[in-house]
């Protein structure tokens, strides 16, 4: 079983997978952002509305980075149709001792 938040509510509710890695990951990660505090997580969007135009977003809390970017060209002209994506942990970055 794992949990997925409920907006706005600060609870969770079940939802069904059966992999222990993704199981795991969350409540690592849910653990983690409960600490750390989700109202200090923020979103930022820059780029076009328009589908096949360039855009990118950020979500950053205190323990990690995710980011999104739909912003370069490909050979058959299309503004934006390759997509670049990275999560990081803040804590653990660049050789530092994760805490």
């Amino acid at each position: 079983m794992i949990e997925t938040l409920t907006p706005g509510s600060g609870s969770l509710d079940s939802t069904s997978t059966t992999d222990p890695w993704i199981v795991a990951g969350f409540i690592l990660v849910w653990a983690q952002l409960k600490e750390a505090g989700i109202d200090k997580i923020h979103f930022a969007y820059a780029g076009s509305t328009q589908s096949g135009e360039p855009y990118t977003y950020r979500v950053q809390g205190p323990t990690f980075v995710v980011e999104f970017l739909n912003v370069q060209p490909d050979s058959a002209g299309n503004k934006a149709n390759h997509i670049h994506s990275a999560w990081r942990n803040i804590k653990g970055d660049f050789g530092l001792p994760a805490e």
